[in-house]
């Protein structure tokens, strides 16, 4: 697959517990159906504790208030601290990161409602190039859906 990205797409990273708006508040998070799956044979205290936050029927979290319920007082995210990154969800593995996909091209942005992908384009004195190479969601930070063949979750 071709991928088409601005020069400087590859210097995100997200910041996490530093970052003065959190995406993981004041907006629910849909959960694809094989982390919804994965979350829901977590066993022991954090496996009840994905349970007891999950509307498994509308595939999101329970927020918090405004917050993911799995957003600690650090502003870090408990699911990757207890079970890794490659447990994310897609919204949360993918966000800021927004696709289009037109036959054999995947063009991908970061969205300005991140402060940290704001703070890279907008600090940029030299003009905006995009770049077209082959390549791999992996390789551009984004989480593939995984197709899931069966809707029992537990």
């Amino acid at each position: 697959m071709k991928y088409g990205t601005v020069s400087f797409y590859k210097e995100f990273r997200c910041i996490g517990g530093i970052c003065e708006d959190s995406c993981c508040e004041n907006w629910e998070i849909d959960l694809d159906d094989a982390s919804l799956k994965k979350y829901m044979k977590q066993t022991g205290a954090f496996g009840k504790r994905l349970k007891d936050n999950t509307r498994v029927r509308d595939k999101q979290f329970i927020l918090n208030g405004t917050r993911c319920p799995f957003l600690n007082s650090d502003n870090l995210c408990d699911i990757y601290i207890e079970m890794g990154e490659d447990c994310l969800c897609e919204t949360c593995t993918n966000f800021p990161r927004h696709v289009e996909e037109f036959d054999d091209l995947k063009e991908v942005s970061l969205t300005m409602s991140c402060p940290e992908a704001s703070r890279i384009m907008l600090a940029r004195n030299e003009k905006m190039t995009f770049e077209y190479r082959e390549g791999t969601d992996v390789e551009y930070g984004l989480k593939q859906p995984v197709p899931v063949r069966s809707i029992a979750f537990w």
